[in-house]
């Protein structure tokens, strides 16, 4: 059975954004992380998806499709992502720096942060 396709993706600009929400989006509009089951496993075992749904009042969960467009609620995640790199396990350091590059992207790029599960 093929792995339940999850990504996280953040537009490279606004008409991508718009595009996105017509998913018409082309893959050079993005950047984008493809989650293999064990790379989402690790983030959600890492509490972080849980952590920003309290936080940011938002609904990052297995089939669910979820954004943070609010540049305060990009700067949160950010923040909450970096804090939580410092205690996280050995095994989930490497996928929240990658969640925060992408959050870091989302800010820098004034677009936003998409969760595709």
């Amino acid at each position: 059975m093929p792995d339940h396709k999850r990504s996280i993706v953040v537009p490279k600009d606004l008409e991508a954004m718009q595009a996105l929400d017509f998913d018409e989006a082309a893959d050079e509009q993005l950047v984008s992380w493809d989650l293999s089951d064990a790379d989402f496993t690790v983030l959600w075992q890492s509490g972080v998806f849980s952590i920003l749904n309290s936080e940011l009042s938002c609904l990052i969960d297995d089939y669910e499709d979820e954004q943070i467009i609010d540049g305060t609620q990009i700067e949160t995640a950010s923040r909450i992502v970096e804090e939580l790199q410092r205690s996280a396990s050995t095994e989930a350091v490497s996928g929240l720096a990658r969640l925060h590059t992408l959050c870091l992207e989302g800010q820098r790029r004034n677009t936003g942060v998409f969760f595709f599960f």
